[in-house]
């Protein structure tokens, strides 16, 4: 469902908002090591820190009719609909990337009973997170891309929550591997993940707002992983309301502000 924001450029982040954020990382890492770390995320090269490179990439959807939605996305305000995840020769996600980086990849859910609580994937370095997780005793899974068979190996690496944990449950890392080779296995290899499609949008991220019901308990999280502040994400607390994202907000290139509620 679409609406009118009306608080208008309130909810509008500026261009300068889209600054790296993270965590100091161990110092045995040299500047080379980080030079080479921010450039494979595609961000600028570091100056006199060592930063953890961070970042929303996208968010996950399931609905009963994903074609119905990523194609009025499309219609109304411009999207390129571009192919996502494929199996077995089948299609099964497809979505729309903004022009400043993060896209939405929308799955097929046809028999949904209950709405589903998108995930955000937040893009930072995998093993540092998976040590500040595990120092807080959450319950995690880890799925490396180079522990996957050849035939179903993705270009990257994820680290998800189990649930139950508050609002990091809502979210996963997730870690590439920008090489060449990483990327011939054509089941992960749509033009929704491909990077170089992230400017030809007709449409820029603004925010994404989280519902919880403590939104300082949900930033004390993401600090204790290093991933806070995450620039685009905007908390708001709730009476008996439960961690998951409320709405995309999101402007065209006209200047209007819409909203996409999920």
């Amino acid at each position: 469902m679409f609406i009118p924001d009306h608080q208008g450029k309130r909810l509008l982040l500026p261009k300068a908002a889209m600054r790296i954020s993270g965590s100091r990382i161990d110092p045995v890492h040299d500047r080379l090591w980080v030079d080479r770390r921010l450039a494979a995320f595609g961000r600028p090269t570091s100056k006199s820190c060592y930063l953890m490179p961070m970042s929303l990439d996208h968010i996950v959807c399931k609905c009963p009719h994903r074609s119905r939605l990523v194609g009025q996305l499309s219609t109304d305000h411009g999207f390129q609909v571009l192919p996502g995840f494929r199996w077995n020769d089948q299609l099964l996600s497809e979505g729309v990337r903004f022009s400043n980086g993060p896209f939405i990849d929308v799955f097929d859910w046809p028999e949904m009973k209950a709405p589903f609580e998108p995930l955000l994937a937040i893009e930072a370095d995998l093993a540092s997170t998976e040590i500040a997780a595990k120092k807080q005793g959450w319950s995690l899974h880890v799925s490396m891309r180079h522990q996957a068979p050849v035939a179903e190996r993705p270009p990257w690496s994820i680290l998800s929550f189990s649930r139950g944990q508050g609002f990091i449950s809502s979210l996963f890392i997730i870690e590439y591997d920008d090489s060449p080779d990483a990327w011939q296995n054509e089941q992960f290899c749509g033009l929704l993940y491909r990077r170089s499609n992230e400017h030809k949008s007709a449409a820029e991220l603004a925010s994404i707002e989280v519902l919880t019901a403590d939104a300082s308990t949900s930033l004390a999280q993401l600090d204790k992983l290093g991933l806070a502040p995450i620039p685009l994400l905007n908390f708001k607390s709730a009476q008996a309301a439960t961690d998951h994202i409320r709405a995309i907000h999101y402007r065209d290139f006209d200047g209007g502000s819409h909203s996409l509620l999920i």
